[in-house]
C-alpha cells in the first residue's frame, strides 16, 4: 500500500523534527502543530482499524466460501477425485470413497480401481484429457475394493498444468434399463417371428383340409342322388376327418399361445403306469394309417408301478413322440419303459431318416421343421409342446440321432412329480 507508506514516512519525519526542535525552541513550540499531528495519527489509526475490520470480514467470507465449496465437493451426489498427471489421487470426496467401498482414496492410483478390461479405455481417456481444452468423457467398468464391478462414466477435466479432476458417475441403472429394453425388443422380435411362422403354418396346413371339405361338400350336394350309400358315407367320413384334423390343429396352436407365458399347469394324479400306457400305445397303433406296429417293452422290477403325473400331459408326450416316430419311419417303432424306483424312462426309437445335428439344435422351438420334414405334413408344434410338458414334471428329454440311422427320444420323469396337493384316484 504505497499511500499508507508515504503517510507513515511523512508523519515520522514531522514527529522527528518536532522532537529535535523541542528543546531549542520549546518556548516557541507550536502547540497547534502538535495537536494537528496527533489528530492525523488518530485518524490514521482509525483508518487502519477499519481496514483491519474489512480484512477480517473478507477473510471470514473467504473461509465460509471455502467451507461451502468443501461441503459441496464432499457431499456431491457424484464421485469426484483430483489426481496428478500420473493418476495419483490427491483429493477425493466421500461419495467417491463410498462408491469404491473404501475409507480413503488419497494416495491411491485411480487406475487400480479400473477393471482390467477397461484399462486401455481409461488411459486413452486420460491422455485425451491432458491435451484437451475442455472435459472429455467415456464409459469404463470400475472395480470396487470388494471386487464387485459396475458400469461408470468418467468425466475428466484438466484443472491446471499438474492436476486432473475426474467425476465418476455410476450408470449401472441406465445400463440395466438399456439391457432390459434390448431383451424386450429381442422378445418382441421372437414373438413377431413366432406369429409369422404360426400364420405360415396355419395357411399351409389349413389349405389342403379346407379344399377337401369344399370339394367333397360340392360333390355331395351336386351328385347326392347318384351316389351309393357307401360312397356317400366315405365322403362324409372324409369331411369329418378333415374337420377333426383342423380342430386338433387349432388346439395345438392355442397350446403354443398358452405355453409362451411359461410351463403348463400340472393336474397331478397318482395312477398305475402300465394300465395307462398299454392301452394308449394300442390306440396309437390302431389309429396309424400305415399299419406300422408299435412294440411296447416294459423293464420294471414290480408288476404295478404307481406314478404321480398329469395324465393329459403324459398322453401328449407319448402321442407326439410315437406319432412322429411312425410318421418319419417306414418300419416298426419301439417304445421301451424302464423303472428304477426313483424315475421312469421312456425310449421311443424309430428306423427313419434321422435328425441332423443342425436340426437338433432347434427342434424344440415352436413351428420349427427340419430339412427331412419338408415334404411330410406337420406343424412343428409337437416337440415344443412335449419339451414343455416334460419340463413341467421336472423331467428331461434328449435325442440320440444321426442322418439315416434312426432316432431315439429318451424322456426321464421323476416317479412322483412334486406338488403341494395330490389328487388321488
Amino acid at each position: 500500500m504505497p499511500d499508507e507508506d508515504n503517510t507513515l514516512d511523512q508523519l515520522r519525519s514531522r514527529a522527528e523534527r518536532a522532537l529535535s526542535n523541542k528543546d531549542d525552541t520549546s518556548s516557541h513550540h507550536d502547540e497547534q502543530s502538535i495537536e494537528d499531528l496527533l489528530h492525523e495519527v488518530n485518524v490514521y489509526q482509525v483508518e487502519l482499524e477499519m481496514q483491519l475490520e474489512e480484512l477480517r470480514q473478507a477473510n471470514e467470507e473467504l473461509q465460509a466460501t471455502q467451507q461451502r465449496y468443501a461441503s459441496l465437493f464432499d457431499n456431491a451426489p457424484v464421485g469426484y477425485v483430483v489426481t496428478n498427471e500420473q493418476g495419483v489421487i490427491r483429493q477425493a470426496n466421500s461419495t467417491a470413497a463410498a462408491l469404491l467401498r473404501v475409507d480413503s482414496l488419497q494416495g491411491d492410483t485411480l487406475a487400480i480401481y479400473i477393471d482390467p478390461a477397461s484399462q486401455d479405455a481409461y488411459h486413452l481417456l486420460k491422455r485425451e484429457a491432458l491435451s484437451a481444452s475442455g472435459p472429455v468423457d467415456g464409459e469404463v467398468r470400475v472395480r470396487r475394493k470388494d471386487d464387485q464391478t459396475f458400469h461408470a462414466r468418467l468425466i475428466i477435466h484438466r484443472m491446471n498444468n499438474t492436476e486432473l479432476r475426474t467425476a465418476i458417475v455410476d450408470i449401472s441403472p441406465l445400463k440395466e434399463a438399456e439391457e432390459s429394453l434390448q431383451r424386450s425388443l429381442a422378445r418382441e422380435k421372437e414373438l413377431n417371428d413366432l406369429r409369422e411362422r404360426m400364420l405360415q403354418v396355419i395357411a399351409h396346413e389349413f389349405r389342403t383340409p379346407l379344399t377337401s371339405i369344399i370339394v367333397y361338400s360340392d360333390l355331395l350336394e351336386r351328385g347326392s342322388a347318384d351316389l351309393t350309400e357307401e360312397v356317400r358315407s366315405r365322403r362324409f367320413q372324409t369331411i369329418r376327418n378333415m374337420v377333426w384334423y383342423l380342430n386338433n390343429l387349432v388346439d395345438k396352436v392355442r397350446s403354443v399361445h398358452r405355453l409362451e407365458e411359461g410351463l403348463p399347469e400340472l393336474n397331478l394324479r397318482t395312477f398305475e403306469l402300465l394300465a395307462f400306457v398299454q392301452p394308449l400305445v394300442e390306440d396309437i397303433s390302431v389309429l396309424n394309417e400305415e399299419g406300422q406296429p408299435v412294440e411296447l417293452e416294459v423293464i420294471c422290477s414290480e408288476s404295478m408301478v404307481m406314478v404321480t403325473w398329469d395324465q393329459n400331459l403324459l398322453r401328449t408326450i407319448l402321442m407326439n413322440l410315437i406319432g412322429n416316430a411312425l410318421k418319419y419311419s417306414g418300419a416298426a417303432v419301439a417304445c421301451k419303459v424302464e423303472c428304477d424306483g426313483a424315475s421312469v424312462r421312456f425310449r421311443i426309437t424309430d428306423e427313419g431318416a434321422g435328425i441332423s445335428l443342425k436340426d437338433q439344435e432347434h427342434m424344440y422351438e415352436a413351428f420349427y421343421r427340419g430339412e427331412n420334414a419338408r415334404f411330410i405334413p406337420g406343424t412343428g408344434i409337437g416337440l415344443y409342446v412335449v419339451e414343455r410338458a416334460v419340463a413341467a414334471h421336472g423331467g428331461t428329454i434328449r435325442c440320440v440321432s444321426a442322418p439315416d440311422q434312426g432316432t431315439t427320444f429318451i424322456v426321464e420323469l421323476p416317479q412322483h412329480a412334486e406338488t403341494d396337493s395330490l389328487q388321488l384316484n
